[in-house]
């Protein structure tokens, strides 16, 4: 594996990174005909007794630490998924409310399902990852060097081994 993403917060000691010129949004994937779907987004309050389920990945605390005064201990946690493919299955059959980043689930015309932003909105950065003193194959390294002209910033290397792996 060449790359990886990362959403922050993350700890990028170990890699060399660009920061990607776009943020994901919070929010809550449910069914179209939940009582939720009809709000325009998503609050704090509207968590606390519905059945969630949540990202292994997503460490509450740290995540949404800004958004919400609540703990994930204080939630109606009903399971948690490692892909969202599969947490929306469960949503699907009206087994809980999926807590996700938009856009990763295709929500066309005929899904039973929609996604609502939490309010205030929460957004989660993205980083481009791999190993600092990595040789990459010369496709890898093509790919990194568009990549860097196409978000146009030379800044955007974190790292000393980044900039001389470009």
């Amino acid at each position: 594996m060449d790359f990886g993403l990362l959403f922050e917060p993350s700890d990028n000691t170990k890699y060399s990174y660009i920061s990607l010129p776009t943020a994901d949004r919070w929010g809550l994937l449910m069914r179209k005909d939940s009582t939720l779907a009809s709000h325009d987004g998503i609050r704090q309050e509207d968590l606390e007794q519905i059945p969630l389920l949540l990202s292994r990945q997503v460490r509450f605390d740290r995540e949404f630490s800004g958004w919400s005064s609540f703990s994930e201990h204080e939630l109606h946690v009903v399971g948690t998924y490692n892909l969202l493919f599969n947490a929306s299955l469960f949503v699907s059959e009206g087994c809980g409310y999926a807590l996700c980043l938009d856009r990763i689930i295709n929500l066309t015309e005929g899904s039973n399902l929609v996604f609502k932003p939490l309010v205030p909105e929460l957004r989660t950065r993205v980083n481009l990852v791999w190993k600092s003193n990595r040789h990459f194959s010369s496709a890898a390294s093509q790919y990194l060097e568009i990549l860097r002209r196409q978000i146009g910033t030379e800044n955007a290397c974190k790292s000393t081994e980044a900039r001389k792996t470009l």
